[in-house]
């Protein structure tokens, strides 16, 4: 009995991890689409905010045209700030004065766009949401305590890499 349990849990986990590869590769990456994704954050934020139905309906729809002009703006002053017509960025120890200047000049210039889009949609946003509701749709992705990076800089006692503050698996020894 034990013998022939042993070979169905061995028969299961088997077929368990020869599965699991097949699984990842359903959903590649390349399929990635920003409306769904813009999609999936509104109704995500609608619920940790427990807005009501129409509120609910009404700051999905303003949510979604929201990113979808930022991320208009952001294209367009993507499209400017290329020096060459590569895709990579530039060097930066390479450019002369006045590409850096165009660089900088774009950077502003998108700063800009993009507070200009924030004041905006804050009023709209004021409107169906409460001061702290519109604080979570706005402050919070400049840098707030929820994102993740600025929580991992304040983290105490911080070590790198996964040995620790010596480096590699345990030892301070490189392989």
């Amino acid at each position: 009995m034990k013998i022939l349990i042993k070979k169905i849990l061995s028969a299961f986990a088997i077929a368990l991890f020869a599965t699991m590869p097949v699984s990842a590769q359903n959903n590649p990456r390349g399929n990635f689409n920003p409306e769904k994704m813009v999609e999936r954050m509104a109704e995500n934020l609608a619920k940790s905010m427990d807005l009501k139905d129409d509120a609910e309906t009404k700051f999905i729809e303003l949510y979604k045209n929201y990113q979808t002009e930022k991320m208009n703006i952001t294209r367009d002053l993507n499209g400017d700030k290329k020096v060459d017509d590569s895709d990579k960025a530039p060097n930066f120890k390479k450019l002369s004065d006045e590409e850096a200047q165009k660089y900088i000049d774009a950077y502003f210039a998108n700063e800009q766009a993009q507070l200009e889009l924030d004041k905006t949609y804050y009023a709209k946003f004021k409107e169906i949401l409460t001061p702290s509701q519109c604080a979570r749709v706005f402050v919070s992705k400049r840098g707030m305590p929820n994102n993740r990076t600025n929580m991992n800089r304040n983290r105490p006692n911080r070590t790198s890499g996964f040995g620790g503050p010596m480096g590699g698996f345990g030892g301070g020894e490189d392989f």
